[in-house]
């Protein structure tokens, strides 16, 4: 098989899309752990207040259980949907270019303060999608192939190559 060599300049958009299939494919519960606890706090406070209204007195933290309640579920929303952007600005490496090159052997990058070749046997596991391939290394950190910079069948031959050298993908 012939390396297949891409050119990726990472995007926020490419991130968010990462960040949401890495959270909902690896970590399903722990990253809705918020929107659980809110869930929570808004049925505590319904069940507070047709207490008090059944007792015939008026409570604030019914009130407050509730209103915190809800505020966590904008922030979770609002933190699941601008993930992307967020990392992006955090990790300025991104923005610039990466060359990939894709062999029997391993994974060789090249960007602008960087250069590497990596094994096959280095990654654990991989998510493959029709848009993305994630590779992890470790369970948390992953690395982060988008089809869009694929040109022509490479990302077909690049999911084939992956399947073959990584045991444990989905």
């Amino acid at each position: 098989m012939t390396p297949i060599k891409v050119n990726i300049t990472y995007t926020p958009e490419d991130l968010q899309k990462s960040y949401m299939l890495h959270f909902n494919k690896k970590l399903p519960l722990r990253s809705r752990r918020t929107l659980f606890i809110s869930i929570i706090l808004i049925l505590l406070g319904v069940f507070l207040y047709y207490v008090d209204v059944f007792n015939g007195e008026m409570n604030w933290l019914c009130w407050f259980f509730m209103g915190y309640g809800v505020a966590l579920i904008f922030y979770y929303f609002i933190r699941l949907y601008t993930m992307g952007k967020r990392f992006f600005k955090k990790l300025p490496e991104f923005s610039n270019n990466f060359t990939y090159v894709f062999s029997e052997e391993g994974i060789s990058v090249t960007g602008v303060k960087l250069s590497s070749n990596l094994k096959w046997n280095h990654f654990r596991s991989a998510l493959i999608t029709n848009e993305l391939v994630l590779l992890y290394p470790n369970e948390i950190r992953f690395n982060i192939f988008p089809k869009k910079y694929f040109i022509d069948n490479q990302y077909e031959q690049f999911v084939q190559l992956v399947k073959k050298n990584i045991p444990d993908w989905k």
